[in-house]
């Protein structure tokens, strides 16, 4: 999400990631599906379609299929995909860390790394990933981070 520099609590932007059908880091193949708004240009609706490698391996001789993984709505219970909607969803991030495990599961497509805890490091990690668009300002991050108890700690994590 991108936020204004001046008032680092007023979301202007998002970035929509596209899909992948490279499996690399542990992620399923995916792609994206997003419904625009006729004459808005704004996403009313993104699902993400994944063939689960894991299940797929298990039976080579099978066609693997893509099946619909997410609607980012329905899954994370959002009113609508707007930038209100979406800031909301990261200010709920910091108050349930199932909300977080959740989002990491949906972020690697259900792959393998999905069924791992993530540490504090980590959600600190994704949460501020989300957020910072910029290397530099760290504002909205640090803010967010105030209300949980998460250790941001000196290791790295590997998201």
């Amino acid at each position: 999400m991108f936020y204004d520099s001046q008032k680092p609590t007023e979301p202007i932007g998002v970035a929509w990631n596209g899909g992948s059908l490279t499996p690399h880091s542990f992620h399923n193949p995916n792609y994206h599906v997003a419904m625009l708004e006729s004459g808005k240009f704004s996403v009313s609706t993104l699902e993400t379609y994944t063939i689960d490698l894991g299940k797929a391996n298990k039976d080579s001789s099978k066609v693997p299929n893509w099946e619909l993984s997410s609607n980012m709505t329905e899954e994370f219970k959002l009113k609508d995909l707007s930038l209100k909607s979406l800031d909301e969803l990261v200010q709920r991030m910091t108050k349930s860390e199932a909300l977080v495990q959740q989002y990491w599961r949906y972020a690697v497509k259900k792959g393998p790394r999905s069924l791992s805890e993530l540490s504090g490091e980590c959600k600190v990690a994704l949460l501020c990933g989300i957020v910072s668009t910029h290397g530099k300002n760290k504002a909205k991050c640090e803010g967010l981070l105030k209300g949980t108890n998460w250790s941001q700690g000196t290791g790295i994590c590997a998201l």
